[in-house]
């Protein structure tokens, strides 16, 4: 019997080894199968419009046992997400922590909590806001500032989040992709939305 092995399959098995050895050098794997999806590092996040992202951020989205929005950051860390995304999730937990902290402290009921799950942003934007008699300083106090005034002139909730969140989407598309104020503007999009 004659075990020889054609020259192109010694090729082949060489090129084989020579991927696995640098694979296994570098650190690089090949993506197996997993029930959870983890994120296309070939997308761009800075490709993506608010939207993209909102999409992306809503499968790490559940309602937590105060009946209010919260980001799975852990869940989305395990999946690879974008760092810029993770500060997105992360800014809009701190909104929820805000507001839940002064539920305790005020003992809001959850529905007055809902309405004012804002981190303090400017002079209007966030529960205990220092505006009143101030000018908004810029244009995510001034979604803020008449977000506040629909609620005290008799708005209803959904009417008033629905403007609150067309203004949002206008600062946003305004706003320098990731900074701070895009962060918070999406952030709360994603809880008032």
């Amino acid at each position: 019997m004659n075990l020889r092995v054609p020259q192109c399959s010694k090729f082949l098995y060489l090129v084989i080894g020579l991927v696995a050895t640098i694979s296994i050098l570098f650190g690089i794997s090949i993506k197996g199968y997993t029930d959870e999806k983890t994120f296309d590092v070939e997308n761009s996040v800075y490709d993506m419009d608010e939207n993209q992202i909102l999409n992306i951020m809503n499968e790490y989205i559940y309602i937590n046992e105060n009946g209010i929005r919260e980001f799975d950051l852990n869940r989305a860390i395990d999946n690879n997400l974008p760092d810029e995304i993770l500060e997105i999730g992360n800014t809009m937990n701190n909104i929820v922590l805000e507001a839940e902290k002064e539920k305790k402290n005020d003992n809001l009921t959850v529905r007055i909590v809902k309405r004012a799950t804002f981190l303090v942003y400017g002079n209007y934007c966030g529960y205990g806001n220092k505006g009143k008699g101030k000018m908004p300083i810029d244009d995510l106090d001034t979604a803020c500032m008449y977000h506040d005034y629909c609620y005290v002139h008799g708005g209803n909730n959904t009417d008033c989040n629905r403007k609150f969140a067309d203004r949002l989407r206008a600062v946003i598309k305004s706003a320098k992709k990731f900074s701070y104020k895009y962060n918070v503007a999406v952030g709360a999009l994603a809880i008032f939305g």
